[in-house]
């Protein structure tokens, strides 16, 4: 299941002209809508912990899908946050991967359903 998600995630950003790399940024900062993360908020929240964040968050600027601005206390501190095009694209591709994984888990009866769920609630943190 989880590499048929992958690749369903990555084949859906895709269609919205986005890596998913770039989705997962993207996501990131729809969950923390309307506060600004910071560079090193954004690498934390990432499930894959790349070192790339930098990169990323320079595509995604030059897409125009985020807004990046100094902190005026520490100039070290560069504050990111979605822009309008980069929320309505993120919101799409969401539904979309929502939709997906519902489908996955109808696949399941309804008490493998009622385990999973147990199940994440015992690992979750």
């Amino acid at each position: 299941m989880n590499s048929e998600l992958t690749v369903a995630v990555g084949e859906i950003a895709a269609e919205h002209q986005i890596s998913a790399a770039q989705f997962a940024v993207l996501r990131v900062l729809i969950e923390s809508w309307p506060d600004p993360l910071t560079c090193s908020d954004i690498g934390c929240n990432l499930l894959d912990r790349t070192p790339d964040v930098t990169r990323l968050l320079d595509r995604l600027d030059k897409a125009g899908l985020i807004d990046r601005k100094r902190c005026t206390e520490d100039r070290r501190v560069t504050h990111v946050h979605l822009s309008t095009e980069g929320k309505s694209r993120t919101i799409a591709v969401v539904e979309q991967v929502n939709r997906f994984e519902r489908h996955l888990i109808d696949r399941l009866s309804t008490e493998e359903q009622r385990l999973l769920t147990h199940l994440l609630d015992r690992i979750r943190l």
